[in-house]
């Protein structure tokens, strides 16, 4: 293992002009005097803006930049107001940053030659500022520009008057480690396996001691909470088979939405301390979720936000109102009633009286209430609230939703029906404005989701096992509670509860494809396999599952099944980069699970390299290979493999023992990346050097058999005959029938005869 941390690269890329882009824009202003700053960034004849702002390229824009591309030079506009600034290092266009300025002719009365010593000047500051975010040990982005990017977000927002949009989410990670230099190797293994996963979504940064965190800009919280779900099952299954960098022991992630600095009491113009609140509530949510269990999550909740919650509790005062009047009642039903529009600060009292004398209303605020029935069963009491809606459409103030609870209800107490009713009434949301639901399984079966997207796993199961005592026989259920019980490594009570759901519904795509899992991390590869077959029969367009395929058909040697169930995988992410579509996320639909960004795509290119070199078609291996590389720069797989094929084609023996090198200090633990480097050294001729690379392989693998023919092809290469007669002997002792090892032996001692 060499030193452990990274030399931050001040070379610029394509990509730094994504995610230093808040920093490039503040850089370059001081530059030059404008209104607004975009960066065009691309090859070729492809070109397109930083952060994808517009969906193609204005004709103005479009000829500006090929103007520069032509004349390697400064382009002004023909107004004077534009300038088309290209951003050059060692020689190569990297980007193109299109000024617009505040009035004509502003960008005329500079000479050419000023312009390009300017652009100079730009080029070397953005490789400061990129040297300047780099973390060292991790190789990802710093919490000196993490703490700079949420300045700028939150100045923005300030700037707009509104709160500022998107989540702070914080990763942590641990794993074993026996010294500090191993856990500085896996900490930059996790950083690049994290960034790799995440790719363009989001800017990964290292907080430091193993706390990742980056910031989703623009999305919604159930997006966030989502995608949060996601990253954490991925992260659990790392390090369950084979090629995987690190077995995690506890991964915690939370969620803070930026819009935090403005809920309940703290508000502040100062920049600064409103960064230090929201990071102070990050690091407290990830101390809520670090008490949830060894692999879970947490979404920030100030007062504020308890009280907005879909599923808060009402309040003292209302419960007691409500018990008063159902006070030795034993059947009566609850009608949740809201305002799909709130316009009003005050409940619309039109509703109430129209509600009629029989009922009691209890109102909540200004656009929710609660209806009590007396005497109503569950048919009669939403037969009513259809009613109720019809006359309240008459008055055209506006649609009503509205949730049906009733009392009794098995295994539920009087004070359950008021948050029955509200969940009945979140059920609602699914079918529009407007519309009315009865409280099932199936309103427990969302309230769960809630909670687990939220990270709350106890309350989860509390809703999911409530809903399973009214519906026992609801799939979607029965997967749900099954996905925490994996989440929560309890794979004896996961596991029958996924071959439930087969059992009612053969064709579950979800409970085959959670199955799978389940046996897998469980250590169950073949039944693992035969679960996910079963799934592929049924959606064989699941991105995730033909991933998961590809990986086990490779461990297993059947490379062409691999590479037919990889280059399915590999076009669902190609369809997907063509629409650019956002799909959103539901664990119980087989068609959107995980795909919000089909997080860890860069993988299918490793494995489609591994299952090509399988087959022997090592130039597509090599292309995949290279792709994979690309996408995590220390995917020591997709090294140590490349290095091996550039020496068996011949491209270069050269880079072939850097990509082997590289390989071994990043990972030197895979007797596999040792034995790839003393092939590639003894095709160099360098003998005793892959020896040394032999031995290393053998000192973890003393069984590995390819290594010990090697060994001994080294020690004849080197004139030792003795030495490598004891490494075949050793191979037929390991392989009877290895007819190599027996013809190289009978040479050898022939040879010894006639001395």
């Amino acid at each position: 293992m060499g030193f452990p941390y990274v030399a931050p690269v001040a070379t610029l890329s394509r990509h730094d002009f994504i995610r230093f882009e808040l920093q490039f824009v503040k850089s370059l202003l001081e530059f030059f005097s404008c209104q607004s700053v975009r960066f065009i960034i691309g090859e070729g004849d492809e070109w397109v803006e930083s952060y994808g702002h517009s969906a193609e390229l204005s004709e103005a824009v479009r000829a500006g930049v090929t103007l520069v591309r032509q004349g390697n030079k400064p382009v002004v506009g023909p107004e004077g107001q534009t300038l088309f600034l290209p951003i050059r290092q060692n020689g190569e266009l990297v980007a193109v940053a299109v000024l617009t300025g505040e009035g004509e002719n502003q960008y005329r009365r500079y000479s050419e030659d000023w312009l390009l010593e300017r652009g100079k000047l730009v080029v070397r500051e953005f490789s400061l500022i990129k040297r300047w975010a780099m973390d060292p040990v991790s190789g990802v982005l710093n919490a000196i520009h993490l703490r700079e990017e949420l300045q700028i977000l939150l100045a923005l927002a300030e700037t707009h008057s509104a709160p500022p949009d998107g989540q702070l989410i914080l990763i942590e990670v641990a794993m074993r480690a026996q010294g500090a230099g191993q856990l500085l190797q896996n900490i930059s293994l996790i950083a690049a396996y994290l960034d790799s996963l995440i790719g363009i979504q989001a800017s990964l940064h290292h907080v430091g001691a193993g706390v990742f965190a980056l910031i989703r800009n623009g999305s919604n919280m159930d997006e966030a909470q989502r995608f949060g779900s996601v990253l954490l099952r991925k992260m659990k299954r790392q390090g369950t088979q084979e090629g995987d960098p690190v077995r995690l022991r506890k991964v915690h992630v939370a969620i803070t939405p930026l819009s935090a600095v403005t809920h309940g009491h703290f508000e502040s113009s100062d920049d600064e301390s409103a960064v230090d609140h929201l990071l102070d509530l990050a690091w407290q949510t990830l101390e809520t979720a670090r008490k949830r269990g060894s692999f879970s999550t947490s979404v920030a909740a100030d007062e504020t936000m308890v009280q907005q919650h879909l599923l808060a509790p009402l309040a003292p005062e209302v419960m007691a109102r409500l018990k008063r009047v159902w006070k030795g009642e034993n059947e009566f039903s609850l009608v949740a009633i809201q305002k799909d529009i709130a316009d009003q600060d005050e409940f619309p009292s039109r509703v109430i009286v129209l509600a009629g004398e029989e009922v009691k209303v209890v109102v909540l605020d200004s656009s929710r209430a609660i209806i009590y029935l007396p005497g109503a069963e569950e048919e009669p009491a939403a037969e009513w609230a259809c009613g109720f809606v019809n006359r309240i459409n008459l008055l055209g103030i506006g649609t009503f939703s509205m949730g049906v609870a009733s009392y009794p209800c098995p295994g539920f107490h009087k004070l359950d029906m008021p948050a029955n009713a509200k969940k009945a009434l979140v059920h609602t949301q699914f079918f529009g404005a407007g519309t009315i639901t009865s409280f099932s399984g199936v309103s427990l079966n969302i309230s769960g989701d809630i909670y687990y997207n939220e990270g709350d796993l106890v309350s989860a199961i509390r809703e999911y096992r409530l809903g399973l005592n009214l519906t026992p026989d609801n799939v979607n259920l029965l997967n749900s509670l099954g996905v925490i019980y994996a989440q929560l490594d309890d794979y004896a009570k996961a596991i029958p509860l996924f071959e439930r759901a087969i059992a009612l519904n053969v064709n579950d795509f979800m409970a085959l494809f959670n199955l799978g899992f389940a046996h897998l991390c469980h250590g169950d590869q073949d039944k693992a396999l035969e679960s996910f077959e079963r799934a592929e029969k049924i959606d064989d367009t699941h991105f995730d599952l033909l991933l998961q395929l590809g990986q086990l058909y490779c461990q297993r040697g059947k490379y062409k099944v691999a590479v037919r169930v990889l280059t399915k995988a590999e076009k669902v992410v190609s369809s997907q980069g063509r629409t650019g579509k956002r799909v959103s996320l539901d664990r119980g639909d087989s068609g959107s699970e995980e795909r919000q960004g089909l997080l860890g795509h860069g993988l299918v290119y490793r494995y489609l390299g591994e299952a090509y070199k399988g087959i022997g078609h090592n130039r597509e291996a090599m292309t995949y290979l290279q792709r994979a590389a690309r996408y995590n720069s220390r995917d020591s797989e997709s090294l140590s493999q490349l290095g091996e094929l550039y020496a068996a084609e011949k491209q270069g023996l050269d880079i072939a023992l850097a990509f082997c090198r590289q390989a071994v200090e990043i990972e030197g633990s895979r007797a596999s990346y040792w034995h790839r480097m003393a092939v590639v050294l003894d095709c160099r001729e360098e003998w005793n050097e892959a020896l040394e690379a032999v031995l290393r392989c053998l000192s973890l693998d003393p069984g590995y058999v390819d290594a010990l023919m090697l060994k001994a092809s080294l020690y004849e290469k080197l004139h030792q005959p003795q030495l490598a007669r004891g490494a075949y002997e050793k191979v037929l002792r390991l392989d009877g029938t290895h007819s190599r090892a027996v013809k190289a032996l009978k040479k050898i001692n022939q040879t010894r005869r006639k001395v």
